[in-house]
């Protein structure tokens, strides 16, 4: 089934983009949420206008977004945990964490779709991790993690 985005769509294209797709995935969720309509004739004609203002919007969106993530990318961030003389952690490093870090370093963090933390161990060490702004533009920051002193 051919659908045409109405919004970016991680994964699947951008706004506009006419994409094919299963049935099933357009009628029970692209549609109903309001990511996409069928791609008729009519429909995307009656859409084009939109869709240029909202691509224009997205791609300044973008060129901030990429500001934001220019300023914090090679950062090193250190958090403090409670961890054993060996060094094993007592709990772990979450994304919510790390947000908390970015919001404390005055960092705009409602424009970002995710944190990678799957590279983080349950150790004291630095790791490396990906913060995802809008699916395109990704910083890459250094999480140092020490052990909090008693």
């Amino acid at each position: 089934m051919k659908v045409m985005l109405l919004d970016n769509v991680l994964k699947l294209g951008k706004v506009g983009d006419l994409v094919e797709v299963k049935e099933g995935y357009a009628r029970n969720y692209l549609i109903p949420m309001g990511l996409s309509i069928f791609a008729t004739k009519g429909q995307v004609k009656f859409h084009q206008v939109r869709l240029e203002k909202t691509r224009q919007k997205y791609d300044e969106e973008l060129k901030v977004l990429s500001e934001i993530a220019k300023s914090i990318d090679g950062i090193e961030y250190s958090v403090e945990r409670k961890a054993t003389d060996d060094g094993k952690l007592f709990g772990s490093v979450s994304d919510k964490d790390i947000k908390k870090l970015l919001v404390e370093n005055k960092v705009d963090v409602k424009n970002i779709n995710a944190i990678d933390v799957s590279k983080i161990e349950k150790k004291i060490g630095k790791y490396s991790c990906n913060v995802i702004f809008a699916g395109e533009v990704e910083a890459k920051i250094t999480i140092n993690i020490k052990k909090k002193e008693k």
